[in-house]
């Protein structure tokens, strides 16, 4: 995260009750969710190989939970998934311009999995949406497509933290202005936006309350 947890909250004073992370990889947040109180975290994670990471990582936290799905806005759909030498650029896409801004990262494996929306996996595992409210999603391009799949559920949403591409750094990937049309038009507004020169950071979210 370029803009840490404790950086948002002292700007807007957040109230969050519990966090789905998607693209969980190791699971660096847990310790800035643990020390804000926010006990409530869903991890999920689309490599199965960094699945047993994260699980070492927050096992021991009662009302975490752990789960292995890649997300997407079609259930069941077939997807290759590549895994780079960083396992940190992971993706069901190919790389676009990330490949000339960072020619040493490569993809060196992938495996073919069934892909899910954000729907699916609440309601296939319990998830009880008023325990939750804010959404981290770090799906190397395939942000929007991982909001869409909320369905309704993202009316629960009040914050959203998410890795934008403000380029074609995956070949096809969600673009900040869609990104940000379709998050307006559920009553979320950005309030605080990281972009690197390679056209590509994080943004954040907030809910606007009616008056």
């Amino acid at each position: 995260m370029f803009m840490t947890l404790d950086q948002l909250n002292q700007r807007f004073d957040l109230n969050i009750k519990g966090i789905i992370h998607c693209g969980a990889h190791h699971a660096e947040e847990s310790d800035a969710y643990e020390r804000h109180g926010i006990s409530k975290v869903v991890w999920v994670e689309g490599n199965s190989e960094l699945v047993p990471i994260v699980e070492s990582k927050v096992g021991n936290l009662p009302d975490n939970k752990v789960f292995n799905y890649l997300v997407y806005d079609e259930d069941g759909k077939e997807l290759e998934f590549k895994i780079t030498n960083n396992t940190q650029s992971s993706s069901v896409l190919e790389f676009g311009t990330h490949k000339r801004y960072y020619p040493g990262v490569d993809f060196i494996k992938s495996e073919v999995k069934k892909a899910y929306t954000l729907k699916y996996i609440i309601e296939k595992e319990n998830l009880k949406m008023e325990d939750y409210n804010m959404l981290n999603l770090d799906l190397q391009g395939v942000e929007l497509r991982a909001l869409k799949s909320m369905g309704d559920y993202i009316d629960s949403i009040d914050y959203v933290y998410t890795e934008i591409n403000d380029d074609m750094v995956y070949e096809d990937n969600d673009l900040l202005v869609d990104l940000e049309e379709y998050l307006a038009s559920k009553g979320l507004y950005r309030a605080s936006i990281h972009l690197l020169s390679e056209r590509w950071g994080d943004a954040f979210y907030i809910r606007r309350k009616e008056k």
